[in-house]
């Protein structure tokens, strides 16, 4: 339930962030919030501190969805915009069936579920780097 009710005030604070920050901020600000609050988790027992731990990182992490809908089409000429943002949205979904498969031999090899979950949250550092790579597209038409 905290994972699951908690994006819906993240979809609507992201939601304008691409407009009140350049669009490269936006993933700056989000991306080292969402996989923070996995650090804390390694090692604790606390029912409570884990349900909070849940919200925070679904306030963030599936908040981003909503700049990531209104950014990246700008990314992407007209002919190929379709495709762009359904590659960036799905392609993920494609490596992360391997979670399940492999989710064991990590909590075993990490030397428990804390450590896996902080090293494998440590994939947003990816994004943060990335982001300011990206052209700013604030103020710029869409290109045809």
């Amino acid at each position: 339930m905290a994972y699951n009710l908690a994006p819906s005030p993240g979809i609507s604070a992201t939601g304008s962030s691409p407009t009140r920050l350049d669009a490269d901020a936006s993933p700056c600000c989000i991306s080292p919030q969402a996989g923070a609050d996995a650090g804390p988790v390694s090692g604790t027992h606390d029912l409570h501190f884990l349900l909070v731990a849940a919200a925070i990182n679904a306030f963030f992490s599936l908040g981003q969805y909503t700049w990531m809908s209104t950014w990246l089409p700008e990314l992407y000429p007209t002919r190929m915009r379709a495709t762009g943002v359904a590659f960036v949205f799905n392609a993920p979904r494609f490596i992360a069936f391997l979670g399940p498969l492999i989710a064991g031999a990590l909590i075993a090899d990490f030397g428990g579920y804390g450590n896996a979950a902080t090293i494998v949250a440590s994939i947003y550092i990816l994004g943060l780097l990335a982001a300011p790579l990206l052209p700013e597209t604030r103020g710029v038409p869409l290109r045809s």
